[in-house]
């Protein structure tokens, strides 16, 4: 009976210890298990970080270049830049010594508004200015080299045409607007004459305060309109009364 009774301990301590161990190996397998995916998800958060700034760096350049333009915002808001552009709107007077003011076609003046007072401004950029004159009714000469023609609506063979309603006279009393640097509603001309050739005279005057009087030359340039020569500052109207 003894020998029953300790082969009977014996094995519950052998199936004791066994599954002691497979408990252990369990155990521990679980444990390796836990700490692995600790290690994976701490991997993640840590590389991870460091991939989403990596790629806001990469997708936001600005941040690493924080104002470099800075420094040019002072001096951009200090710059200005005043610009005048007078409108322009056509009026017509024929040349019988008598000023008159009729609306032309708005295509030949592309400013639909004028000044009620118009002031020229002389000398303009880029002009070369003459003072001699044998005239002794001619203050000073303008002629500035950056005149171009004004363009024209007309085709076909040119010729002068000094009819109030015509489409040259329109263009003429612009041509002599834009040689004084102001519109047409800001002129009274008083006299628009043929000067020989190509060329054309006219006598006008300022409205307003001013009231000054100019001789301007215009000459005829085919394909591309009438352009400003010559532009004389008069000491008085000599066209007032009477125009040729």
């Amino acid at each position: 009976m003894k020998n029953d009774y300790k082969d009977f301990y014996i094995g519950s301590r052998a199936q004791a210890r066994s599954k002691k161990r497979k408990s252990n190996l369990i155990l521990n397998s679980l444990i390796g298990i836990v700490v692995l995916l600790i290690v994976i998800v701490g991997a993640n958060i840590f590389f991870g970080s460091d991939n989403d700034e990596a790629a806001s760096d990469a997708t936001n350049p600005q941040n690493n270049s924080e104002n470099i333009d800075g420094g040019n915002t002072d001096a951009d808001e200090e710059q200005g830049e005043d610009t005048e552009a007078p409108a322009e709107e056509e009026t017509d007077s024929p040349d019988n010594g008598e000023p008159a003011e009729e609306e032309t076609d708005p295509a030949a003046d592309p400013s639909e508004e004028g000044e009620s007072d118009s002031t020229v401004d002389l000398p303009q950029e880029n002009e070369t200015i003459v003072e001699n004159s044998n005239d002794p009714n001619v203050k000073q000469t303008f002629v500035n080299p950056g005149w171009q023609p004004i363009g024209t609506q007309q085709q076909g063979d040119h010729t002068k045409n000094f009819s109030s309603d015509s489409q040259d006279w329109a263009e003429m009393q612009q041509a002599i607007a834009v040689a004084l640097n102001t519109s047409t509603s800001g002129l009274t001309y008083w006299c628009v004459e043929n000067g020989g050739g190509e060329q054309v005279i006219g006598t006008v005057t300022t409205k307003g305060s001013a009231n000054e009087p100019y001789r301007v030359y215009i000459e005829w340039v085919n394909g591309q309109g009438w352009k400003p020569v010559m532009v004389q500052s008069l000491v008085e109207n000599d066209k007032q009364n009477s125009c040729g």
